[in-house]
């Protein structure tokens, strides 16, 4: 990959394949998190007031529902959601916000948990704003320790979600027909696209080296394996075309990637 330095919101994958995201700006993510808290705060009390039925004039009842009510809708309720809802809240679902991993891939508890747990710091004080200027990606604390940013999913559906169909190179039909693509995920197949659709920014001295890299990585996934006399850049078109045929996908564009 080139040495060159990328714009804010581009991050590079451990395959080395280039993604560019626009990352939510810190005024819409306080206005979804300022939802998020009104909704927390409003299913807190909705709790708290049952585990009061429930629990009746025993003291000892209520306290101990009423403490393990609020630790559940404080710190971990909403990171069950975030993650459940792959990246999403309340909030960030109204204004169009999700959080995704440093590699463009989607969070896991862990993440989410991680995250919402620093924020609980971060809040108070008010650091969350100065760490979030201080780098690129605006990340606070917590997504700093979790490994994870926010993105603006309505302006990144143009780089996501753009609609194309792949086709195998002339004379790879054949294979491309007899590719068993049933293991491959959403996400790797992202990777395998984003790669195709970018592969004339790539210097041509690494083009090769990284379309190596991602074909290593599909090796037992895919099957048959690239063929030791095929490009792997032409057996990666043959995979997303195979890929699109088994899921059904319909698009409008055609793209050739330039090859060489």
């Amino acid at each position: 990959m080139s040495s060159a330095s990328f714009a804010p919101g581009t991050i590079v994958t451990p395959e080395a394949v280039v993604l560019e995201f626009s990352v939510g700006g810190l005024a819409t993510r306080l206005f979804a998190k300022l939802i998020d808290l009104a909704m927390i705060a409003f299913l807190t009390n909705v709790a708290v007031f049952a585990s009061l039925l429930i629990a009746g004039e025993s003291e000892a009842a209520v306290v101990g529902l009423v403490t393990v009510t609020v630790t559940v809708t404080i710190f971990v309720l909403p990171a069950v959601i975030e993650w459940f809802w792959n990246g999403r809240t309340f909030g960030k679902a109204l204004l169009g916000l999700r959080v995704v991993t440093t590699e463009g891939g989607p969070i896991s508890f862990r993440h989410a948990f991680v995250r919402n747990l620093i924020q609980l710091l971060e809040l108070p004080t008010g650091i969350a704003m100065f760490v979030a200027l201080s780098n690129p990606l605006s990340q606070r604390l917590g997504d700093l320790a979790a490994g994870t940013f926010v993105i603006n999913q309505r302006r990144n559906l143009e780089l996501l979600m753009v609609p194309t169909l792949f086709y195998p190179p002339v004379g790879l039909e054949a294979l491309a027909a007899s590719l068993d693509v049933g293991r491959v995920t959403s996400a790797q197949n992202l990777m395998i696209r984003n790669y195709l659709l970018r592969v004339r920014r790539i210097e041509p001295g690494a083009r090769h080296d990284i379309a190596a890299r991602i074909v290593a990585g599909l090796d037992g996934v895919v099957v048959p394996g690239c063929p030791d006399t095929l490009s792997p850049e032409y057996f990666l078109i043959c995979v997303a075309a195979a890929y699109q045929d088994r899921s059904g996908t319909h698009a409008a564009q055609r793209v050739q990637p330039a090859w060489g």
